[in-house]
């Protein structure tokens, strides 16, 4: 992903299908489009004709989704299908501004099996109205979606001779991530944060434990949290042993630790 300015509302028009083709919300968050299509893609029977009903199973829309779809119906143009550009005070578009995304939190994610490493993000869209005011949503994880899996059954219909497949219902759900970590898609999404306020987490899906990386400069942290591997920066090993010595003493006597026994 990279900062967004997709289509501004002064660019000349485009056919529908194209503009379909850059709808902003596909491009924050493309994970939707694949949850839907499993929800579309399941085999769901009219209970009386036994035909099968276009449109799948029914994907209920999680808070997130609301509060994105919202902001979008006040930064997109409705007419073109375009951003609004930002507005100076007497009024006019500002050239390339439209909406954004800005990344304020960038996650290393270990899987289930210890071997493989995904980044994540959180951050906000930035956007304008009609009349040039900024409007802003939080926005988060959009590097990963939900898989549902349907389980189906084969019935026979004694009216045709022959057996029919339906869903019964969702059996199960699996997160897929799908921007591996690499020191250059960290960079990239480094490229989104704006004035360098960004925090650096580690998080183990197994124990679901999360440990923030902080060092001198968020300069200095962007370059441990890339090149650095997994076990160092969880041990935090980085920091000098004397300074964590210090710290753990002082964690112990706040009673957040337990000490060693004598």
């Amino acid at each position: 992903m990279t900062k967004s300015k997709i289509k501004e509302d002064n660019e000349p028009m485009q056919s529908t299908e194209t503009k379909k083709a850059k709808q902003p919300i596909i491009d924050f968050m493309p994970g939707w489009a694949k949850e839907e299509k499993c929800y579309k893609d399941a085999i769901v029977r009219d209970y009386n004709t036994k035909k099968i009903v276009e449109g799948g199973w029914l994907r209920p829309h999680n808070t997130s989704q609301w509060a994105c779809e919202n902001w979008l119906s006040q930064v997109v143009n409705q007419e073109t299908g375009q951003f609004f550009q930002q507005r100076d005070e007497e009024g006019i578009p500002v050239p390339n501004t439209g909406a954004r995304h800005v990344v304020s939190l960038i996650t290393r994610v270990r899987d289930q099996s210890g071997k493989n490493e995904h980044l994540l993000s959180k951050g906000r869209l930035i956007g304008y109205n009609s009349a040039g005011q900024q409007k802003t949503t939080p926005i988060s994880y959009p590097e990963k979606w939900n898989r549902t899996t349907f389980q189906n059954e084969r019935t026979y219909n004694e009216n045709t001779g022959a057996f029919t497949v339906q869903t019964i219902g969702p059996s199960k759900s699996e997160d897929v991530y799908e921007l591996p970590f690499t020191a250059d898609n960290v960079q990239k999404l480094y490229e989104q944060v704006e004035q360098h306020d960004c925090q650096f987490v580690l998080k183990d899906i197994k124990t679901r434990e999360a440990r923030s990386v902080s060092w001198s400069s968020v300069k200095d942290t962007l370059n441990l949290f890339c090149h650095k591997s997994w076990e160092h920066l969880w041990k935090a090993e980085y920091i000098p042993l004397p300074v964590r010595m210090e710290a753990r003493q002082e964690a112990v006597a706040k009673g957040l630790i337990k000490g060693c026994r004598q």
